[in-house]
């Protein structure tokens, strides 16, 4: 829908008034709403994201300037730098501040190691598709063909999932 007051651009705020018992409603562009002055409702207000992550890595530390501060080698980042900002700067920083790192991981997602995901079944219809497989190599060898037939089907069905 366009907005009512230029009449160009698409209207993506809805201001409603009330005046005198009469109420009205007007959908403005950004731009429109922002001449009447109207801002857009940000249910975070100016939230700082960067330093609430920042503080879940444990704040940035700090550092006399003296004292030599650990850089990663890819971007040049130091531990309290992505504490600060709670971004990493490259891949290697996570090789480079692992033991730094681990703590504040295991906090968040409550584990370190990743388990991944995959059927709990995936691991004994595998196992159980290559006896069959090995079965059918015998009865082919042994020449009972009609048995290697149904070991094939079998093999067959499980493979397409049935």
């Amino acid at each position: 829908m366009k907005c009512q007051k230029c009449g160009i651009n698409t209207a993506t705020t809805s201001i409603k008034t009330n005046i005198g018992g009469k109420g009205e409603s007007y959908l403005l562009c950004p731009e429109c709403a922002a001449q009447l002055g109207f801002e857009p409702l940000n249910p975070f207000g100016k939230f700082p994201f960067d330093s609430f992550f920042g503080s879940i890595m444990g704040g940035a530390p700090q550092h006399k300037k003296s004292e030599k501060v650990k850089r990663c080698e890819g971007c040049g980042l130091s531990m309290p730098d992505i504490a600060e900002s709670g971004k990493m700067g490259c891949a290697k920083c996570y090789d480079t501040f692992h033991a730094e790192l681990m703590p504040s991981i295991e906090r968040i997602h409550g584990k370190a190691q990743h388990t991944g995901q995959k059927p709990k079944e995936a691991a004994p219809q595998r196992d159980e598709t290559e006896e069959l497989k090995e079965q059918l190599k015998a009865a082919v060898e042994s020449e009972n063909y009609e048995r290697a037939a149904l070991l094939r089907d079998k093999i067959k069905q499980r493979s397409e999932g049935k």
